[in-house]
């Protein structure tokens, strides 16, 4: 399992040699910006093994793959560990913790809703078990407005995102619930997804990717390198 620190060391390492072909062939930070279309903080980055400054490591992998390419080495990349294995080793997200404050609002709300209920028992029951009485007769109401969303007539995918890659980038698509795509797609590529009710998209290169969603007109999502995140569903999109 390799730790972060072993990454951070790798990348050191690999970012020294990128540094020192580079300034052998008399090449500047800007000239390889230009080259790779990699941001200038994310090429420093990448030549002083910062991994705080950097996106997700399966991105940092293209990254320096297209450095390499732009100063004549192939296949440097191969050198940093794979994107999957190393996320193991990586300090997972702080799960939730039980506090007093959170115990203490739990309190309240008890509290709260069975001082309600009994105000209600202590409210005219006669009068009040009259008003509850009609709505009885309204339940065959219900299903008149639930019925349509559920029906085979309108069971058609309502959430449709397309996108059209130039660059490279990953990316995670989850559906419904389900993730129905993970991974890397290169420039050129087109992919498209559906989902019933909701549509989520997190890409790790904004720049490369051009999203169009419904019937919209397609947009690149960000700038180059940048991580974003987008939730599609019936009523639109939102970061």
């Amino acid at each position: 399992m390799t730790t972060q620190g072993e990454l951070a060391a790798k990348l050191a390492e690999i970012g020294a040699q990128l540094k020192q072909v580079r300034e052998a062939k008399d090449l500047t930070l800007d000239q390889i910006q230009a080259a790779t279309l990699i941001s200038k903080r994310h090429l420093q980055a990448l030549e002083e093994g910062n991994l705080d400054h950097l996106p997700e490591l399966v991105y940092v992998q293209g990254f320096i793959r297209k450095y390499g390419q732009a100063v004549g080495i192939v296949n440097i990349a191969d050198q940093f560990p794979p994107a999957v294995p190393p996320l193991e080793g990586l300090p997972s997200s702080p799960k939730p913790e039980l506090r007093p404050w959170h115990l203490y609002v739990l309190y309240v709300a008890i509290v709260f809703t069975s001082v309600s209920v009994l105000a209600l028992f202590l409210q005219e029951p006669l009068p009040r078990r009259e008003k509850v009485s009609p709505p009885v007769t309204e339940p065959q109401v219900v299903p008149q407005v639930v019925t349509p969303p559920t029906s085979p007539t309108s069971a058609g995918a309502p959430v449709n995102v397309k996108v059209e890659m130039h660059g490279e980038s990953w990316l995670r698509v989850t559906a419904d619930g389900n993730v129905v795509f993970e991974g890397i797609l290169s420039e050129g590529t087109t992919q498209s997804w559906t989902a019933q009710e909701q549509l989520n998209l997190r890409v790790g290169n904004a720049a490369a990717v051009k999203l169009q969603f419904n019937q919209n007109p397609p947009q690149v999502l960000g700038e180059e390198g940048e991580v974003v995140e987008v939730l599609f569903d019936r009523n639109g999109a939102r970061l």
